[in-house]
C-alpha cells in the first residue's frame, strides 16, 4: 500500500540534500512533488524521458497569473490533488505561501519509513507519514 509523506523546507540547498538521500535509499527524483516559491523550475527526474513537470513555482497575489498560483486556496488544492488530507492542506498551503517549499513524496509503506527519516535528516519541518 502506498503512503505519502510530506514536509517543508526553508532552502533549495536542503531540498537538493533530500533528493540526494532519497536517491541514494533507491527512490527516484521523479516520485517527489515540490511546490514553493524558491524553487528552481526545472524538471529534474531521474528519468530523462520523464514528461511530468515536478517543481512548481508559487507566487504572491499581487503578481501576473503565468499559469502559477496566485493564492493560498490554490496551493491547498495541488496538495488535495497528492492526496492530503483536507485538514493538513490549508496548514502546509498556507507555510508554502509564506515562502517555505512543500515537498510530497508517494512511495510505498517500506519506503515512506526510510524517507520520513531523510526529510527530517535534510531539515524538514512539519513531517507527516499519511
Amino acid at each position: 500500500m502506498d503512503k505519502t509523506v510530506i514536509g517543508l523546507f526553508q532552502s533549495q540547498t536542503q531540498v537538493d540534500l533530500l533528493r540526494d538521500a532519497l536517491y541514494n535509499e533507491g527512490i527516484p527524483a521523479d516520485t517527489l512533488s515540490i511546490i514553493g516559491r524558491r524553487v528552481k523550475l526545472e524538471n529534474a527526474t531521474s528519468n530523462p524521458n520523464a514528461q511530468s513537470q515536478i517543481y512548481r513555482q508559487v507566487i504572491s497575489t499581487g503578481e501576473f497569473n503565468n499559469g502559477r498560483y496566485q493564492n493560498v486556496e490554490q496551493v491547498s488544492n495541488e496538495l488535495a490533488g497528492h492526496g492530503i488530507r483536507e485538514d493538513l492542506t490549508s496548514t502546509y498551503a498556507n507555510k508554502i505561501f509564506e515562502g517555505k517549499i512543500g515537498v510530497v513524496l508517494r512511495v510505498n509503506e517500506d519506503q515512506a519509513r526510510v524517507a520520513s527519516g531523510r526529510f527530517r535528516n535534510a531539515g524538514a519541518k512539519y513531517v507527516k507519514l499519511l
